[in-house]
């Protein structure tokens, strides 16, 4: 039996060369201020990691749990799981919560399945992270900047049970 790997070079050219238009709904905006000064970058102190050791990290990315938070559980248990060298810190490269990027979705889709993570988890927003389209009068990012570029770690509410401070990250 033939193995497959992806989608054929045609189809994925025609993707990547597609147009989108945004819809009448949508504007575009400047992104939100920085909560921190130049060069907007966070030092290995200011995450927490203080020791001098190679640094170990996961990088995770698409992670929104949608219906059926199963499969975010399975990895945020492998995760917490690993032996050592253990991780300084997770970098989540976007799409922390789906579909669009909702501060009541944090919870469920955020704070449940890495309550037992004992380390920061740092990221950039993907898409879904700032596409507000069920509510055009939310600034896009609004929640990612309130749960990753907090000014300072607070428990956010509706997600003290899981005893997780927001991040901090200059922006």
């Amino acid at each position: 039996m033939a193995r497959r790997f992806g989608i054929p070079p045609a189809s994925a050219r025609e993707q990547l060369q597609k147009r989108v238009t945004p819809a009448a709904t949508e504007t575009f905006r400047p992104l939100p201020a920085p909560t921190g000064s130049a060069p907007f970058r966070a030092t290995p102190a200011q995450l927490g990691i203080t020791d001098a050791a190679p640094l170990h990290f996961f990088v995770l990315g698409d992670s929104g749990g949608i219906m059926n938070p199963t499969p975010q559980n399975n990895v945020s248990n492998a995760m917490q799981a690993q032996p050592a060298p253990r991780p300084a810190l997770i970098y989540h490269v976007g799409d922390v919560v789906y579909f669009n990027g909702a501060q009541a979705d944090y919870p469920s889709q955020f704070y449940e399945p890495y309550a037992h993570l004992d380390v920061p988890i740092c990221g950039i927003p993907g898409n879904h992270d700032g596409d507000n389209s069920n509510d055009t009068s939310v600034p896009s990012l609004q929640a990612y900047m309130a749960n990753f570029c907090a000014a300072g770690p607070q428990l956010p509410a509706g997600s003290e049970e899981f005893n997780r401070d927001t991040e901090t990250q200059p922006n």
